[in-house]
């Protein structure tokens, strides 16, 4: 399913949501090793991840989901 090497986590979706845990992590970096590996990272210890790839989607996950614990950005996005 994947294009280029990276998970289903990039390619699939728009954004994609793992569900494991209550606890809600919003990642936002426009590089997609990093942002796959803190994703993957992450849900493996058993937080849902919300991975987003751009300012904008970042807003919008702001605005849509309001449960969110701990958002990691990358400044230089």
């Amino acid at each position: 399913n994947n294009r280029s090497g990276y998970s289903d986590c990039y390619y699939n979706y728009k954004y994609r949501v793992w569900k494991n845990m209550n606890d809600k992590i919003l990642i936002a970096d426009d590089d997609v090793r990093i942002n796959e590996l803190l994703c993957e990272d992450f849900s493996q210890e058993g937080y849902e991840v919300i991975s987003v790839y751009d300012g904008g989607m970042l807003i919008e996950m702001m605005e849509k989901v309001n449960d969110i614990s701990l958002i990691i950005l990358d400044v230089m996005m």
